[in-house]
């Protein structure tokens, strides 16, 4: 599988550093989707195959993040992510 990655425009970068993690993490309609995002950042890293030092110190800052979570609170935000999907899913389909 190829791997496509982007390069976007510094003035959308420069706006996306005006909204934090920690904004995310608190807003509930956000929230689930942020935590299943980082997861799956996480999960895959390897298949990007990217060995920079900062790239690597980000992996590791997610997984502490992740690790941070309980458990049961994790799972409860994929399953909420899952419905929504499948919730969408229905709706497009009629």
């Amino acid at each position: 599988m190829e791997i496509i990655t982007y390069l976007f425009p510094s003035e959308l970068l420069k706006r996306a550093e005006e909204i934090t993690l920690a904004q995310l993490l608190d807003t509930p309609c956000t929230q689930p989707w942020i935590v299943s995002a980082i997861s799956n950042a996480t999960l895959h890293s390897a298949a990007f195959d990217d060995n920079r030092a900062d790239t690597q110190k980000l992996d590791l800052a997610m997984n502490r993040l992740l690790r941070d979570i309980e458990p049961a609170e994790r799972m409860a935000l994929f399953r909420l992510c899952s419905s929504l999907h499948q919730s969408r899913k229905k709706t497009l389909e009629n």
